[in-house]
């Protein structure tokens, strides 16, 4: 039998509730980190996608006009898929939606069709998308740091119940 199952055993059933309680927040909390890091990571490889399309047209241009408007769509049209995907998994990337002006979105918050939208524009979405992921790790940083000091104080803590109940225990164990 481990450690572990015989701390189970001994602790007190308030005890093992409040660390399944513990467990499941942060559970739950690190699921929303997942789908904010998730939301962000497809917003900006959207965005990175559309740039390299705008990149390569800018390389090759057309003359004809029905050629633009098709390229428009083409590239466009994911970048709107995709951004809405990733709005319903970040509350980062909604934020930084709210920032746009509305005269370039439609109601749904997508980049309107048939509306000039410049690589200038694209490229000021991705560094605000870019800050909002430096800020959103900032955030999971100082989170993690937080998480570790309370595991820390609490596994020390532990530690110190169970020396003092072990009656000749010499040497300090930490428990896990």
């Amino acid at each position: 039998m481990s450690n572990i199952d015989k701390e189970l055993q001994t602790m007190p059933k308030e005890q093992m509730e409040q660390r399944l309680r513990d467990l499941i927040v942060e559970t739950a909390s690190r699921q929303r980190q997942l789908q904010e890091d998730t939301g962000l990571c497809i917003a900006m490889a959207a965005v990175d996608t559309a740039l390299k399309a705008l990149e390569l047209h800018c390389q090759s241009p057309s003359t004809d006009p029905s050629d633009a408007i098709s390229f428009d769509v083409a590239w466009k049209m994911p970048l709107n898929e995709e951004l809405t995907r990733a709005r319903r998994l970040s509350g980062a990337v909604r934020d930084v939606f709210a920032r746009i002006p509305s005269s370039m979105c439609n109601e749904a918050g997508e980049f309107k069709d048939g509306e000039y939208l410049k690589e200038a524009d694209v490229r000021v979405l991705r560094e605000m998308l870019h800050e909002a992921k430096s800020k959103a790790q900032l955030q999971e940083a100082r989170s993690v740091v937080r998480a570790s000091d309370h595991a820390l104080a609490r596994a020390v803590c532990e530690a110190i119940v169970l020396q003092l109940t072990q009656p000749s225990s010499s040497s300090f164990e930490t428990a896990r």
